[in-house]
């Protein structure tokens, strides 16, 4: 008989000898949904057989099935063919079956045993509700099988998406502070007094050269990241170049923020205003660069090597 999921679709083919009289619950290997098959009733009792006459499985009762559930052979087309004077259609080769006059095998006389043992208690397990599915295999063969991305490792994921967050907000920061910039030269415009004032607080160094270094270096750290979240070969060496290159514009960073501040000073400025100064940049320097060399360490360590296998980072 045909069964088929009244939710998704999917349809198989069992037997009626491993459909109950009363009726069983099944569930769709694809989408999970349960639903009740009933067996249908046969319009031709002709149609139907105790004993396949291809593989010679029987139900050892009076028990009919329109469809053998070892061998598949339709009990109609078998009829009708032999009717007909025609060889009937069997799917697999002549089983050799105990005749009058023919020994089997004491090995394959072992072997029929038990898978009529086995077919028997699948039959006793499917009397219940809660018994195995026998149309579930059936069902299942015919899925196709769900293609499926590469998992990627936890530590990689977030290794991968911080440097990608953390270069688009880079990006942002920089192009904002580089716009900033040419807003207030604009501002200034041929005012000396102002130009004057401009060029004591602010810096083409700081804040348009080291910000657009800044931009290239972000571009090329996300794609080397795209490339590490994918763990392609040589992407943990490069990435760790990426991050020693951001380390670095940090540094950049601090030495012109220093000059700056020692530029703004005045003739007459005490020690203690140059100390202020290099206690920022020694602070500054810290709390940027401790995620950039807690990274580095990452990319060296033994969980990363392992999770890549590209060459060792020396």
């Amino acid at each position: 008989m045909k069964i088929q999921c009244p939710k998704c679709q999917l349809s198989g083919q069992i037997s009626d000898a491993n459909v109950p009289a009363e009726g069983m619950n099944m569930d769709c290997p694809r989408c999970k949904t349960s639903f009740y098959v009933k067996k249908e009733t046969t319009a031709n009792w002709k149609d139907t057989a105790t004993e396949c006459p291809v593989c010679r499985f029987s139900t050892f009762s009076e028990e009919r099935f329109d469809i053998c559930p070892t061998c598949g052979l339709v009990i109609k087309d078998y009829n009708e063919k032999k009717g007909k004077g025609g060889v009937a259609p069997a799917k697999p080769a002549p089983v050799k079956t105990s005749r009058q006059g023919d020994k089997l095998d004491p090995a394959e006389v072992s072997r029929r045993a038990a898978d009529d043992l086995r077919r028997l208690e699948e039959k006793d397990a499917t009397r219940s509700y809660g018994g195995p599915d026998p149309g579930a295999s059936l069902l299942a063969e015919q899925e196709a099988e769900i293609p499926r991305g590469p998992v990627i490792p936890l530590p990689v994921l977030l290794i991968g998406s911080a440097f990608i967050l953390l270069a688009l907000i880079v990006i942002v920061y920089s192009g904002s502070e580089i716009k900033s910039y040419y807003a207030k030269l604009a501002e200034v415009g041929n005012d000396e007094l102002l130009a004057a004032d401009f060029a004591a607080l602010h810096s083409v160094w700081g804040e348009v050269v080291l910000p657009a270094i800044r931009i290239l270096l972000s571009v090329v750290t996300m794609v080397v990241a795209a490339c590490f979240l994918r763990r392609l070969p040589k992407s943990r060496r490069w990435l760790e170049i990426c991050v020693w290159g951001g380390l670095a514009c940090v540094i950049l960073g601090q030495i012109v923020s220093l000059s700056n501040w020692v530029l703004r000073s005045s003739s007459d400025a005490t020690i203690g205003y140059y100390s202020i100064g290099v206690m920022n940049m020694l602070v500054m320097l810290v709390l940027c660069g401790a995620p950039f060399l807690a990274a580095i360490w990452f990319l060296r360590g033994e969980l990363a090597g392992d999770l890549f296998e590209d060459e060792e980072i020396s």
